[in-house]
């Protein structure tokens, strides 16, 4: 029944009855009885508003496939949000200018920029626009629309996760190997495109699939602590990475620049102001201080000092996730299970493989089992 079509009275006095009902309920059932803590300090007999917020979390109410949809739908929902990202940003710069823009986020109280780094680069280098620079970069977000879709597929046709997380991990490392050997002063879209598509597919492989694996081996009271924890590690790490490669840019681009610098004694500038600039993305400046004779020649010493700094992050990068996904991948490797000396390993009737489902806290829900909290499944003797 629609309570919104009754009167005013009828509707406030079915809410309270409602209300009431609700909390009579929550009042009855105990966090022991659900498998939940207890704690201490409780004010009120039965279940707090958060313990019910827990039990009724979309990582505890769906199961199997179903999760792998849900946490799809959740990727593609993150991917959209990178794709329009980079290019409503691209033209709300050129349409407000960057004061403008800057303050609009300010009063936003607006999040990280998303993918900072290179739309900077195409500006100094091939002289784009920061719309055509944002609509470069749509390369590369796209694919997150797509490939967490793709994953939870391959994950119910058979594809173990393990696998796809090293399906994704082969093309981050792939990608920023291949972007690091084709950038170069004017680079053209064409010429991007093949990496960042290969990089944005690996980013959306692991999108949405990650938070569904983890919440499968952490206990149903646990997956709030479990996703916050998750969502703390991926956006630190992110910040953390981000400054650290802008740090490393501009670096080793003061290190290609500080030498040579000098054969241009018509720019007054220091070399850690141009640096600056064009890791900024911002180019015009220093131009402006120069005669208009000198400013291809000084353009082309920049953006090639630049690419080099930039191809030099990038090939350490490649480096460092190729070691890193082999790490991960050997640490999602099935445990092994060790037997004491002079025993067998066990083994099911028509050699199947023992399966152990994750364990849960016993309730009324999940009551306890013999032999403990995990449950090994497979074929089993007819008992007589």
């Amino acid at each position: 029944m629609d309570i919104s079509r009754l009167p005013a009275d009828a509707r406030d006095r079915r809410r309270a009855e409602i209300r009431e009902f609700l909390r009579s309920r929550r009042a009855r059932v105990t966090p022991e009885e659900m498998g939940m803590p207890a704690g201490s300090g409780r004010r009120t007999p039965g279940l707090r508003r958060e313990e019910v917020a827990v039990l009724a979390g979309v990582g505890v109410s769906f199961e199997g496939p179903a999760r792998t949809r849900v946490f799809a739908a959740v990727g593609i929902v993150t991917g959209a949000g990178l794709a329009m990202g980079a290019m409503a940003a691209g033209a709300l710069a050129d349409a407000l200018g960057w004061r403008a823009f800057f303050g609009l986020h300010a009063i936003l109280i607006s999040f990280v920029i998303l993918l900072p780094l290179l739309p900077n680069y195409l500006l100094v280098s091939n002289g784009s626009s920061s719309r055509s620079a944002g609509v470069t970069m749509l390369w590369m977000t796209l694919p997150i629309l797509l490939t967490p879709l793709l994953a939870g597929r391959l994950v119910r046709w058979g594809l173990s996760t393990r696998a796809v997380f090293g399906l994704s991990l082969v093309c981050l490392t792939t990608g920023v190997a291949w972007l690091a050997a084709v950038l170069r002063p004017g680079v053209d879209t064409a010429t991007l495109a093949g990496p960042l598509i290969v990089l944005g597919a690996g980013v959306g492989l692991n999108f949405g699939l990650v938070d569904g694996a983890v919440l499968t081996v952490v206990a149903p009271e646990a997956t709030g602590t479990a996703a916050g924890f998750l969502n703390t590690v991926r956006l630190g790490s992110e910040a953390v990475v981000i400054a650290a490669a802008g740090s490393a840019l501009v670096n080793v681009t003061r290190a290609r620049l500080d030498d040579d610098l000098g054969a241009f004694p018509a720019y007054r500038g220091s070399a850690g102001g141009l640096v600056n600039s064009v890791n900024a993305g911002d180019l015009t400046g220093p131009l402006s201080e120069l005669p208009p004779g000198i400013q291809p020649a000084f353009t082309d010493f920049v953006t090639h000092g630049l690419t080099d700094a930039w191809q030099a992050v990038l090939w350490v990068s490649a480096a460092v996730c190729a070691v890193l996904s082999v790490a991960i991948h050997r640490m999602l490797a099935e445990p092994r299970r060790k037997t004491s000396a002079g025993d067998e390993p066990h083994a099911t009737p028509n050699d199947e493989p023992a399966r152990t489902l994750p364990s849960r806290r016993p309730s009324k829900l999940w009551p306890a089992r013999a032999g403990g909290n995990h449950v090994t499944t497979g074929p089993t003797e007819p008992q007589p």
